[in-house]
């Protein structure tokens, strides 16, 4: 559950919506597919290269081994700066989701307010933490199966005016309509 859960992060809930708006849904499976290949193809030959040469810290050795020390020291660095940025960008995101929905709390209170959550789970130890994750985890995953799920009524005609989304909607019934459609599309 906890890898399951740990794909799906702000990431998808703020980031998708602006993938989809520039390239629509098409684009954005075929920019996921291209990532998520290029995704498997590194983490294949890093597993490839641990199982060849255990040893810790194998994300700054190989390349201090296989290229240059510089390079090690590098990814070294960035490896630091993404995990050390990783939460304050999770604190941001979540004050900017939950300010969305008209809250009279500043965003500042509600990074305290997250900071000491979080602060609060590490002191507490790794059995706590487990437990807070596994929590979260499934949480998120009810969460994105239930958006799917009403995204598809919605498509469907659930929504509050009742109009149908997709393939069979009226812009795509007849010819004319099809090219006002296009043209709108070359010309935004």
């Amino acid at each position: 559950m906890i890898s399951l859960s740990g794909t799906i992060g702000m990431g998808i809930l703020i980031g998708s919506g602006q993938i989809l708006r520039l390239c629509g849904s098409a684009g954005a499976l075929l920019s996921y597919l291209f990532t998520g290949f290029i995704l498997h193809c590194v983490v294949s030959s890093l597993g490839e290269m641990v199982s060849l040469i255990p040893e810790s810290g194998a994300l700054v050795n190989f390349p201090t081994r296989f290229v240059d020390g510089a390079l090690g020291w590098t990814v070294g660095a960035a490896y630091w700066f993404c995990y050390a940025m990783g939460v304050t960008t999770l604190v941001t995101s979540t004050a900017i989701l939950t300010t969305a929905f008209k809250s009279d709390i500043s965003q500042g209170w509600i990074i305290t307010g997250v900071l000491a959550i979080v602060i609060a789970i590490n002191v507490f130890g790794i059995r706590v933490f487990g437990e807070v994750e596994y929590v979260i985890g499934f949480l998120k995953v009810v969460l994105l199966v239930g958006l799917i799920i009403l995204m598809l009524f919605i498509n469907r005609g659930a929504g509050p005016n009742g109009k149908v989304h997709g393939v069979d909607c009226e812009c795509c019934r007849t010819p004319s309509a099809r090219a006002r459609l296009t043209l709108v599309r070359l010309e935004g």
